[in-house]
Order: structure tokens, then sequence, then C-alpha cells
């Protein structure tokens, strides 16, 4: 139902909101005066740009780095989220701790392990002297 629904809004989203990157506004208005003037030389700044795929992808993977260590707001907030972050990470490891007995065993190995400590608990009980 969720796929159906963001599929309707990204079809609208389609129809009725208007194109505002600036570059493409020009590459547009450029194609319709060539086709207006026949005049081949109206180019948009976008048109005129030889950029290749392999630039294109190592600059997107070095923007973020560049980000990261020249502007110091977008790292304060990293360092902010990477420190919020890892505390509900602690928070989930002790709240799976606490309940733990509660919980189903998720796997053989906690299985065992609840097993081997209740065996445990009997044998030092019966080599203390009590017989059950």
């Amino acid at each position: 139902m969720l796929v159906i629904w963001s599929g309707v809004q990204w079809v609208l989203i389609l129809l009725f909101v208007p194109e505002t990157y600036a570059p493409v506004l020009l590459r547009r208005k450029a194609i319709r005066l060539r086709q207006e003037t026949g005049d081949g030389r109206w180019k948009a700044p976008i048109e005129k740009m030889n950029k290749s795929v392999a630039k294109t992808v190592l600059w997107s993977c070095v923007r973020p780095f560049q980000l990261l260590f020249f502007e110091q707001m977008c790292l304060n907030l990293c360092l902010l989220s990477a420190i919020l972050l890892g505390i509900l990470y602690l928070f989930f490891g002790v709240s799976q701790r606490s309940h733990h007995d509660k919980c189903l065993p998720r796997c053989s190995a906690e299985y065992e392990i609840r097993h081997s400590r209740s065996s445990l608990k009997i044998t030092t009980a019966s080599t203390n002297g009590r017989r059950d």
C-alpha cells in the first residue's frame, strides 16, 4: 500500500511541481531560442561542460569529506549525531540484557549457555551435601 501511495505522490510531483534548477531552466531556454531563431550559438552553460562520468562520481565522493573537514558546523553536527546514536544503541543493548530472561532464546548458543548455568547450579548444590 505504501509503494502505491509513494508512486501516486511521485506522479503528482512530476505533473504539478515546476522545475526550479537554474541550469536546467537555462538549457530549456537555450533550446527554445535555437529553435525559434535557427541560430546554433545559443548554448547553456550546462551544455558547454565536458565532464566525464568518472569525474562526476569522483567529485561526489570527495565533496562530503570537504564539507566535513572545512565546515566546522557540519563537523559539529556529525559529532553530535554520532554521540547521540551511540547512546541510543547502548540503550538498546542494555534493554536487551535486562529483559533477557523474559524473552525466548534467540539462538541455540544462548539456550546452551542458559542451560549450562542451571546445570552448574545443580551440581554445586549437590556437592555441598544436599541431596535432591
